[in-house]
């Protein structure tokens, strides 16, 4: 039997020690497992543990990214610590750095040791580095959760032959332990994760909840609030949301417009509702609305209340109330509209028959609005549409009613008058309410109505011959000279059909070519020449035969038509000049008269430069005649639109003077040639002192301002003499010439050029 040598006894010697150091180490290593309180602690305390009891180079931790199979040192610990973190390595079987001990131990899930690095043929790619390290031997160990490899526990030693059976038992039994470590580890950062997300979606509900100006609630199963979150407005915006608590909804001060039986009847049933609406008056008189929805909740079979979501929907419903306020008003006036009216007729015209009553209907147009409107601009025209609105609203009963129909039309309905004059009454106190002056654009205006008048059941059954009966009223009472009221009969009938049938010919006039100028010349009282001529419109009817313009213009006027037909006008007697002057009749001046509306038209001026540019006229040759009341409208307008004119090199002759009350000071402010003295001062020229006094001012006032001053409807001698005699410089009317036509007007001419006129 060979005898131990002191060789072997020292080497015994040595690993009993080593041995020793490394329980040690384990020891040390599991209280570090029990103290640690993060995974990042863990490793730390473990390398440590391990380097500090062995000889070991260095010991790490590694974890591998399972996406990429690359291997991440997390912790490291010894002299050679800096070498592993620069390392990569694989743990993937297809490359060669895969196949080595980390590799193989994370697929095997089994301890992998090499107890000669340098000569092992698995590590090649790593000898330069362990030559570098020292490393000469080196063992790893897999850490493995709920079976699968997640990293390794690795060694490296500056001695051979380091990982004996025992070694590699005990570091397996270390690496056993912070898989175990690492499992409790997880399992704990998943339950704080579970309770951070709970936390975290709680905080996340409860911020909107804040945010937004919804709430949820939930109730138990006899519908009593256990919880509200968010702003609850059940109560008013003051209200504590606590406050409800143990209450039902029908205890909150709360009501529907169904009552709560039917709502109760839903809960009872658990059934889920919703968008149910629901106000609330609170103290200070305003009433609150919301909107809420729910369904039942159920803990398996048994029904344990309610959950759901509430919405203030106050600015809705106010949204609502207006839009359907909108509907039935008119937006500029806040008067009934035509729809809401129509309503209203109807429903008295029910009361009416049932209760046998009578009722007024009255149609109100306002005169001359569209010149107010064009010329002082829609926002005035605004302004006195609501005026009148205030002013009819004012003189009617509270259970009268006043509508706008559009436009500047109106309808009132007055209820329960017996007799005619009892409304009569009324029409006239709303003419006088109207007629009051009214400041627009800084000036001061007078408006007057036509105002048309029915009664039921006299003039109708039903609301669409009641509305027509009182409309054709209202335009006899335009007919009439406006600013007057009519009631409605039969023979108005007749006359509006006449009115329809006229406006219905004088639509087609101009494209059939019914319309002819008549041209009526001016004579000069001093050289005894015809100096120029006016043109005047007629209307040759086929049925009727010749209308006059008292007939036809107004109603032009009124449907617009006369726009066209003023168009036609000035371009037919342009032409006309035109040609007397090719046929060799010397230059005349033309005058063409204006319409109001046609005066503030836009398009006025381009028509103007239309007729010059196609007829060649010498533009000297044309004067535009305007009335005084049309200048008097709206002054700035009318200067604005006459020096325009005059750029064009027009003249401009202000037409009936004397009529319109101008005073000096106005009228040196237009840009006019001529002025011409209205007929119904020529008259009695010769008879009447106060007629010759308000001639000899114009006279005079026209030589002061260096104008033409022509008189109209000169008929007698005596007339012309006194004209003449006290320096009017033109003449015009029956005396001299009647309108006729242009071809008898050539022919006049003629004559008159070879023979002036001996005074």
């Amino acid at each position: 039997m060979d005898h131990p040598t002191q060789r072997d006894c020292d080497h015994s010697e040595q690993l009993n020690v080593r041995l020793g150091k490394m329980y040690a180490a384990l020891s040390a290593s599991n209280e570090a497992i029990l103290r640690a309180k993060s995974r990042d602690e863990l490793f730390k305390w473990v390398c440590d543990a391990a380097v500090h009891g062995s000889k070991f180079s260095n010991a790490s931790i590694l974890l591998v990214d399972p996406g990429t199979k690359w291997v991440i040192a997390v912790a490291t610990t010894g002299a050679s610590a800096g070498i592993v973190r620069k390392n990569r390595i694989s743990v993937d079987d297809s490359l060669p750095e895969g196949r080595g001990t980390v590799g193989t131990a994370f697929r095997t899930q089994k301890p992998c040791v090499t107890n000669d690095f340098l000569n092992d043929e698995r590590l090649r790619p790593w000898h330069d580095m362990a030559r570098q390290a020292g490393w000469h031997s080196a063992g790893v160990f897999p850490l493995i959760q709920k079976g699968q490899s997640v990293g390794l526990l690795a060694f490296n030693s500056f001695e051979k032959n380091e990982f004996d059976n025992e070694m590699v038992a005990l570091l397996q039994r270390v690496a056993e332990n912070v898989s175990f470590a690492l499992d409790n580890f997880q399992r704990e950062d998943e339950r704080l994760a579970a309770e951070k997300q709970l936390r975290d979606s709680e905080a996340r509900f409860r911020s909107l909840t804040e945010l937004s100006s919804d709430w949820y609630w939930e109730q138990d199963a006899q519908f009593r609030f256990i919880r509200l979150e968010g702003r609850s407005v059940i109560g008013g915006e003051n209200a504590a949301p606590e406050s409800y608590l143990g209450l039902a909804r029908w205890e909150c001060g709360l009501e529907t417009d169904e009552g709560w039986d039917v709502h109760r009847a839903t809960l009872f049933a658990h059934q889920p509702f919703r968008d149910t609406v629901m106000h609330r008056q609170l103290p200070d008189g305003t009433r609150r609305y919301i909107s809420v929805s729910g369904e039942p909740m159920h803990d398996g079979d048994r029904f344990i209340g309610y959950r759901g979501i509430g919405r203030d929907i106050t600015a809705q419903k106010h949204d609502e109330e207006r839009i359907q306020y909108l509907a039935n008003h008119d937006g500029l006036t806040g008067l009934p509209n035509r729809m809401m009216f129509s309503q209203l007729l109807n429903m008295a015209i029910q009361l009416a028959r049932r209760y046998n009553r009578t009722f007024g209907l009255m149609f109100c147009d306002l005169d001359r609005f569209k010149i107010i409107n064009d010329t002082l601009g829609h926002e005035a025209g605004d302004k006195l549409l609501r005026e009148v609105a205030s002013r009819l609203s004012q003189e009617l009963r509270s259970s009268d009613v006043v509508a706008r129909l559009g436009g500047d039309e109106f309808v009132i309905l007055v209820q329960e008058v017996a007799e005619s004059e009892q409304i009569a009454a009324v029409a006239r106190k709303i003419l006088a309410a109207i007629s009051k002056p009214v400041t627009l654009s800084g000036q001061e205006c007078r408006v007057t109505a036509s105002v048309g008048i029915c009664m039921y059941p006299a003039a109708g059954l039903d609301e669409q011959t009641l509305m027509k009966n009182a409309d054709m009223a209202m335009y006899l009472a335009k007919e009439q000279g406006k600013n007057n009221f009519q009631f409605y009969s039969d023979s108005i009938q007749t006359m509006s059909l006449e009115r329809l049938t006229l406006e219905a010919s004088l639509r087609l006039a101009l494209e059939r070519r019914e319309f002819f100028l008549e041209y009526q010349p001016k004579l000069d009282l001093n050289s005894g020449m015809i100096t120029g001529v006016e043109a005047l419109l007629r209307w040759q009817h086929p049925e009727l035969g010749i209308v006059m313009p008292t007939q036809f213009i107004p109603l032009a006027e009124e449907t617009g038509l006369i726009i066209g037909i003023g168009r036609w006008v000035i371009q037919e007697a342009c032409r006309q000049n035109s040609a007397w002057q090719q046929e060799g009749l010397p230059p005349l001046c033309m005058a063409v008269n204006l319409s109001a509306r046609q005066f503030f038209e836009e398009g006025l001026l381009n028509d103007i430069a239309t007729a010059l540019a196609t007829t060649g006229m010498n533009p000297e040759l044309l004067e535009l005649e305007i009335t005084e009341g049309m200048a008097m409208q709206n002054i700035d307008n009318a200067i604005r639109m006459l020096r325009a004119m005059k750029e064009m090199g027009v003249r401009i002759a202000l037409d009936d003077f004397g009529t319109g009350y101008s005073s000096l000071a106005q009228i040196k402010r237009f840009p006019i040639d001529t002025l011409k003295v209205d007929r119904s001062f020529i008259r009695d020229l010769t008879n009447n002192p106060e007629d010759r006094a308000i001639t000899d001012a114009i006279i005079a006032m026209g030589r002061t301002l260096s104008l033409t001053i022509v008189a109209e409807g000169v008929e007698t001698k005596a007339q012309e003499n006194y004209l003449r005699d006290h320096d009017c410089d033109e003449s015009q009317g029956y005396f001299f010439s009647r309108p006729t036509s242009a071809a008898q007007l050539g022919e006049f001419l003629r004559a008159h050029v070879a023979t002036p006129r001996v005074r």
